[in-house]
């Protein structure tokens, strides 16, 4: 029985991953998290220059399905997509930019239906919420992979170009899989 249940323990889903700075891609699969599959919550230890910070920190995906954690104006924004069509497209953000210095920022996305709700903190703070009517079911597009500070190939968003490389410093992204995953602290 020992046996047993220790082998029980080594075949429990992986439920955290974590990566290290900007410019990792890991490809769809295996030591991917399962972002379109379970409920999750993304939370990344970043900082922002004096002059302020754009771009991705995290994505996943293409405009065909993909999801993407960015920096546009220096305000946390969430990207949803299901399709490259107009209305495939969908985001929640922040009102408010990100002042210089170290942040946490954190993303919650809890199903609801075929859509999710999202929550996004910043150092703990509730500073954005809202619905995205659709979400993706899939990473979609060949050659996509799960990235840090940059959305290759075929961007999730329209929102940056150029692979929307983030100016700032990613130190830690983590990933926590589940359900209900609401409150700012993990």
């Amino acid at each position: 029985r020992a046996r047993l249940s220790a082998l029980s323990e080594h075949a429990k889903p992986r439920t955290e991953f974590t990566y290290w700075g900007p410019d990792i891609q890991i490809p769809f699969g295996g030591g991917a998290p399962s972002l379109f599959w379970i409920p999750f919550k993304l939370t990344a230890e970043i900082e922002i220059p004096k002059d302020g910070a754009e771009g991705v920190i995290f994505a996943a995906g293409s405009s065909f399905g993909g999801w993407s954690f960015y920096l546009k104006e220096g305000r946390p924004f969430v990207a949803a997509a299901h399709s490259p069509q107009p209305d495939g497209l969908h985001r929640v953000s922040s009102n408010e930019a990100l002042t210089p210095g170290k942040h946490t920022v954190s993303f919650s996305v809890n199903w609801q239906g075929e859509g999710a709700s999202v929550n996004i903190y910043v150092d703990s703070q509730h500073v954005a919420a809202g619905n995205i009517a659709k979400r993706p079911l899939t990473l979609a597009g060949a050659g996509e992979f799960f990235e840090t500070g940059r959305d290759s190939h075929v961007p999730v968003s329209t929102d940056y170009d150029q692979g929307g490389r983030f100016s700032g410093l990613i130190n830690k992204v983590t990933i926590l899989l589940g359900n209900s995953i609401n409150s700012p602290a993990h």
